[in-house]
């Protein structure tokens, strides 16, 4: 099947029988692909119309080799409109029996047979249920095929499969990722989207904490040359103590984070889950504090918990 320009159907397409013309073509464009069954192609044509015409086999076989896989696919859904939903049933018949006296019946529904069931607007389950009843019958009479299902021209097949995938409109698809431009345009600038990724990922690290199952780094204050490892202070509170309430309410305003790193908790005490991890030098927005003064309620990165206010600031 050679591949040219696309060019349109219709000088191909005057019959005195449409229904006859359009059957052949289907079963003859199936056969092309399956050439096994190439053969059957007579007896299966008369199970969908009364006649096989060798003339239109000649003509359709001159379509196939000298027109492009667009056209093919076009003349599928011009054969799809010669037939009412009553004869449609009949000409997917006769396509299983032409592959199901050669081929075993697949447990999937072949690409060709996929497209052809787009172009008749038939579900892909209904397409394998008529097969199914094809296959037994052809087995009760001791005409089922024995080999397994071969598919040739296997660049053919790929393009019949990407047919199947939906064309988005202008406004839904703008990046048309069948274009070979398309393909030149993402191996261009892949880096500079990589780069970009890379970026947004270390921000990210910053302001949203590891998974529950990492280990927290400790709490660490800096004054002056001397670091010390430090809890969230104050100290873990008894088991049966409860959080300490929220008395004070101030005007919302901006601290700075002077830990190394500083826990943001979801309770103002210790032990309480932690939400973020807070680098030295976040800005926060405080809420309120504790009535001991110990815990500020702030706010960050969309997020609203309790540190620490020994290690907070107000940004000058």
């Amino acid at each position: 099947m050679t591949q040219h320009n696309p060019s349109p159907i219709s000088p191909w397409m005057s019959f005195a029988d449409p229904v006859q013309a359009s059957a052949q073509y289907v079963l003859q464009w199936l056969s092309e692909i399956y050439p096994q069954c190439a053969e059957q192609l007579p007896a299966a044509t008369r199970r969908a119309v009364p006649l096989y015409d060798k003339g239109l086999n000649a003509h359709w076989q001159d379509l196939l080799d000298h027109e492009p896989i667009a056209t093919h696919i076009n003349m599928l859904h011009w054969a799809a409109g010669q037939l009412t939903q009553d004869q449609r049933p009949y000409l997917i018949e006769a396509c299983w029996y032409l592959l199901l006296s050669t081929y075993v019946m697949p447990s999937q529904l072949p690409a060709p047979l996929q497209v052809l069931a787009k172009a008749l607007g038939i579900d892909n389950a209904e397409m394998l249920a008529l097969g199914g009843r094809v296959w037994d019958t052809l087995s009760q009479d001791g005409l089922a095929g024995k080999s397994a299902l071969e598919q040739q021209h296997s660049d053919y097949l790929t393009a019949l499969k990407l047919s199947l995938i939906p064309q988005g409109s202008a406004d839904r698809d703008p990046w048309n990722w069948r274009s070979l431009d398309a393909w030149r345009d993402l191996i261009r600038f892949w880096p500079i989207g990589l780069a970009t990724l890379v970026v947004v990922s270390l921000f990210a690290a910053t302001l949203w904490p590891a998974s529950d199952t990492a280990i927290q780094p400790e709490v660490t204050a800096t004054n002056g040359t001397n670091t010390q490892p430090v809890s969230d202070t104050p100290a873990p509170a008894p088991v049966d103590e409860v959080a300490l309430p929220v008395i004070s309410l101030i005007p919302s305003d901006h601290y700075l984070v002077t830990a190394n790193l500083l826990n943001l908790r979801e309770r103002p005490q210790s032990g309480s889950t932690i939400l973020l991890i807070l680098p030295m030098d976040t800005i926060v927005s405080l809420i309120s504090v504790t009535e001991n003064g110990d815990w500020a309620q702030v706010s960050v990165a969309e997020k609203t918990g309790y540190v620490s206010m020994e290690y907070l600031k107000p940004r000058q």
